[in-house]
């Protein structure tokens, strides 16, 4: 026979131990058990509900931890169902949407397939953050929604920022410094085509990031990293493109002018 402390079953709570020496204790509120502790001193809790989760604190019973399903945990704040851990390991905050998340955010680890995963509800305008960089507490890039169908990757660049703009020169020098390659990849996962970071570096100074031949403190190697894509890139490029199509311009008036003199 169970051993009872003040544990009936018509009594509100109290404490019941198996009279089998199996070692269980259950802990009983309400004429139900809401806690049992097992011989390994392991304690299980009733699954709970976002509303009146298993685990929580005293004074603000509506947040904390429960349990909605097998192999699952998910925390609670107000009642309302904040974020979960599920069977398969992903992480999905806001969601409970494991695969392309309605809204809310999804982390999954799996080998050679781990992604973060940011959903925007339907209706959501071209403009909204998935994800927002800053520095010293002022936004210094993000990633926004573009339309229904892409993402724009962007740099601050408000006119508010920048003392004394000038028209850009010298970008036929910069384009004609940089050295264009291709390669084979050590690991033998086939060609690549672009640039070498430190020669690209040596020319685009603000669009890369490391120290040729920089290694850490065990010796080995801190790989740099370049953007080719990047503003100082572009704007140089453009830069360029207009210098010669104002000569294209330029030889294309000399010619119809030359034409029309019947001199070609």
């Amino acid at each position: 026979m169970p051993n009872v402390i003040n544990a009936t079953s018509t009594g509100n709570g109290g404490l019941i131990t198996q009279g089998d020496d199996s070692g269980i204790l259950n802990i009983q509120t309400n004429e139900t058990t809401a806690i049992t502790i097992d011989a390994s001193q392991r304690a299980a809790f009733v699954a709970g509900t976002a509303a009146l989760p298993a685990i929580t604190t005293a004074g603000d019973t509506n947040t904390g931890i429960f349990f909605p399903a097998a192999d699952t945990i998910a925390f609670s704040e107000g009642g309302t169902e904040s974020m979960r851990i599920n069977s398969t390991g992903k992480v999905l905050v806001g969601t409970t949407e494991a695969d392309n998340p309605t809204d809310g955010i999804v982390l999954y680890f799996a080998a050679q397939n781990s992604q973060v995963i940011i959903g925007h509800a339907t209706g959501t305008p071209s403009g909204f953050t998935y994800t927002k960089f800053s520095y010293n507490a002022s936004t210094i890039g993000n990633i926004t929604q573009n339309g229904t169908t892409g993402v724009l990757y962007n740099l601050t660049s408000d006119y508010r920022l920048k003392n004394n703009p000038v028209a850009l020169t010298g970008a036929k020098d910069f384009v004609m410094a940089l050295q264009p390659k291709k390669w084979q990849w050590w690991d033998g996962s086939g060609e690549g085509v672009g640039f070498i970071a430190h020669e690209f570096m040596a020319v685009a100074k603000y669009s890369g990031n490391g120290t040729k031949d920089a290694v850490d403190a065990d010796g080995k190697p801190i790989h740099q990293s370049i953007q080719p894509s990047s503003s100082e890139v572009m704007a140089n490029i453009v830069a360029l493109m207009q210098e010669q199509q104002a000569t294209i311009n330029a030889l294309t008036a000399r010619i119809v002018a030359l034409e029309s003199k019947g001199t070609v």
